[in-house]
């Protein structure tokens, strides 16, 4: 269980370099750069044609079937052939999106008024459940039953990240630290 639980911390903590406070800096030589080819890494590749673009595309994720692209605050569902299907709108700023393909839900987290909840929808986009989340949202991924997420906030002009869990059923959250950047 904790390799699962390790897995999970470092899909949430990869978006860190966006979202990061220290200045690091990198030097690199050009003159040792070599190409790097999509297929040098990976044994296949594909690309989805969309019949029908969306406004802006920040998140996606992708089911068995279809993909789910999130825009400010409007989700674009395609099938994975690019058809599209059908949006709808969250009623705020997306703040990321995660999905359950066996209960066929998708995991939303929405800031509007000042107030972060996670919504959650069906694949059609019909909202099932919604609860308020006390910090804004940087990353989310849904395991086993649970969001995990990474939420951030300012105090005493210091961003600190919460690592926390959310039960996607009955909206039970578990706080699993807090760190800020001098911890990264």
């Amino acid at each position: 269980m904790d390799i699962k639980r390790l897995y999970i911390f470092i899909l949430l903590v990869f978006s860190f370099p966006m979202m990061g406070q220290i200045k690091n800096e990198l030097q690199i030589s050009t003159q040792k750069l070599m190409p790097l080819k999509l297929s040098d890494f990976a044994e296949m590749q594909d690309s989805i044609l969309l019949d029908k673009k969306p406004e802006m595309c920040q998140f996606q994720w992708f089911s068995d079937q279809y993909l789910y692209l999130a825009g400010i605050n409007m989700v674009y569902q395609y099938h994975l052939s690019g058809k599209y299907i059908r949006s709808f709108d969250c009623g705020g700023f997306v703040l990321g999106i995660a999905g359950d393909d066996v209960k066929r839900e998708l995991y939303i987290p929405v800031s509007k008024d000042d107030q972060i909840s996670l919504n959650c929808y069906d694949y059609s986009g019909n909202l099932l459940r919604k609860f308020s989340l006390g910090h804004s949202v940087s990353a989310c991924v849904h395991f086993e039953n649970e969001v995990w997420m990474i939420q951030n906030f300012i105090q005493a002009d210091t961003v600190y990240y919460e690592l926390s869990k959310i039960d996607c059923m009955n909206g039970d959250i578990s706080k699993l630290g807090v760190f800020h950047k001098d911890y990264y």
